[in-house]
């Protein structure tokens, strides 16, 4: 089978996704010699999995729902003999959607490992199992000691008032924002990561969890007031409701949040 019958056969799979011929040729080439018949042949058994794999690290429209459907659907079922529960399932899904599709800084997403050597289906699988077979060993890699505080995070802004304040109370600022994002669903965490770190739109986010994006919209909305209503509930003792510092320093993390946020989400990737 010729390159350009495997592309043919790849499109006519994902009729959905739309992917330049040129471009998916050279997403196979960087995984396989195309001029090694032996290669080329293991290659094109599962050409329809790796077109699928490329149009989800390009973010092709789409891709990322179909990937849903066919594969991440699937997961809770074949979970069962680990856990039956669907809280368990829930948060394997979340890790795996993370782990998938959100790439690490300067890199490429996990989906991007994928060569197409074996079907797609049961690297999936693999991925989820090893994810949970860590949560049930209680390996979750979900720490989040040295998170910097909103303080730190941010450089001098030019007002000589709000620089000494952010200097003055940089430890309550770390405790208590940590405490916030700490309290943070992993839902709602990874929504932020997808959000500011990954700068997707509500509509992409919105494909991936197969809801509207109205619906993404108001899970976002909910965890930032979140994060403000927490570190406002966890400096009111330190400092009092009623001071002066205490409304600037808040008037400061509402504006610089999502800064705060982006730069705390790449620190705990490292």
């Amino acid at each position: 089978m010729g390159w350009t019958e495997a592309f043919n056969r790849a499109r006519a799979a994902w009729p959905r996704l739309q992917l330049d011929e040129q471009r998916f040729l050279r997403y196979v080439g960087e995984r396989f010699k195309l001029d090694d018949s032996m290669e080329a042949e293991q290659s094109t058994q599962h050409v329809g999995d790796l077109y699928l794999a490329c149009a989800c690290v390009d973010r092709v429209a789409g891709a990322l729902q179909c990937f849903e459907e066919q594969y991440l659907a699937n997961v809770p079922a074949m979970l069962r003999t680990i856990d039956p529960s669907p809280a368990f399932a829930d948060e394997v899904l979340q890790l795996a959607r993370e782990k998938l599709f959100v790439s690490d800084a300067g890199g490429t997403p996990k989906i991007a490992a994928y060569a197409g050597r074996g079907p797609l289906g049961g690297w999936v699988s693999v991925v989820a199992q090893r994810i949970a077979l860590s949560l049930r060993r209680g390996h979750k890699a979900q720490q989040r000691a040295g998170e910097r505080s909103i303080a730190e995070a941010l450089p001098a802004g030019g007002d000589p008032e709000l620089d000494y304040l952010q200097v003055r109370y940089r430890a309550l600022f770390r405790e208590a924002f940590a405490t916030a994002v700490a309290a943070l669903t992993d839902r709602q965490r990874l929504l932020l990561r997808l959000q500011v770190l990954e700068q997707m739109s509500h509509d992409e986010i919105a494909a991936i969890y197969r809801v509207s994006q109205s619906t993404v919209t108001r899970w976002t909305a909910s965890a930032r007031e979140a994060i403000l209503h927490r570190t406002q509930e966890e400096l009111r003792t330190s400092i009092g409701t009623d001071t002066a510092e205490f409304h600037s320093l808040m008037a400061m993390l509402g504006s610089k949040l999502d800064l705060s946020i982006a730069r705390l989400l790449a620190d705990s990737k490292k």
